[in-house]
């Protein structure tokens, strides 16, 4: 999800960026929680891991934007909405919250996927030729739900 962001940002920002641009706008912005704890050690080994993993985070992302530019097709992150029900064709749930009183396997209240509480991660979902009709569902939303 970080990668298609950062992709996103990237051609946003016009032709003269380059992913080590964007790396260095990334550590400028997040500097002052690179700070040491004021121990011996000042902690530039561990930055400079981070820069580089940075920098990778942005070169993949230059590359997926260089080849969706080339795709006909969209692809749009959804997140599910708290209350909807939940379609588990479209979402994984990672976690169920419980009724009090309520026995494991029970009928009723709870025994369904249930409603989305909220969505962990959205759906990464493609539209073929910009379709507004046709949808494919590439990786799941990641949900918490609630009895429905």
């Amino acid at each position: 999800m970080r990668t298609i962001s950062c992709a996103h940002l990237l051609g946003e920002r016009g032709a003269d960026v380059t992913p080590a641009k964007v790396a260095r706008d990334m550590e400028v912005f997040l500097r002052p929680f690179l700070s040491s704890a004021g121990d011996d050690d000042d902690g530039t080994e561990d930055i400079e891991k981070l820069r580089n993993i940075w920098y990778q985070l942005c070169k993949n992302a230059f590359d997926l934007a260089l080849m969706l530019r080339r795709s006909r097709d969209l692809f749009t992150w959804e997140f599910l909405e708290p209350g909807q029900e939940v379609d588990t064709r479209e979402a994984t749930i990672l976690a169920r919250e419980s009724l009090p009183n309520t026995a494991k396997g029970a009928k009723g209240p709870g025994a369904g996927p249930g409603n989305v509480l909220y969505t962990v991660s959205g759906a990464l979902v493609r539209y073929p030729d910009h379709s507004t009709t046709r949808r494919t569902v590439m990786e799941k939303a990641q949900v918490v739900v609630r009895p429905a």
